[in-house]
């Protein structure tokens, strides 16, 4: 058993392709010390972010296909029953 600290990310994302990449990387490089586990929900982007994330091979991406907004996005993967806690 790893002594790391565990912590899942969600990451709702809506045509954002333009900061995607540099977003996963920063959050890649401050979770290096921890056992994580990104999600990115892609609310329907129009725009490429889906693709930019699949380039990532480590990042669980999440694929919506109508747009629902952020909260919807989150809603999506948070299950209160087995996570201790969502930071907005």
């Amino acid at each position: 058993m790893s002594d790391k600290l565990s912590i899942s990310i969600i990451l709702p994302a809506y045509n954002v392709a333009n900061t995607i990449k540099n977003c996963l990387d920063r959050i890649i490089e401050e979770t290096i010390e921890l056992n994580s586990q990104i999600i990115v929900v892609d609310d329907n982007s129009k725009d490429g972010t889906a693709e930019i994330v699949k380039t990532f091979k480590d990042i669980l991406l999440i694929k919506l296909y109508n747009n629902q907004g952020a909260g919807n996005a989150r809603n999506t993967v948070y299950d209160p029953k087995h996570w201790l806690s969502l930071i907005k």
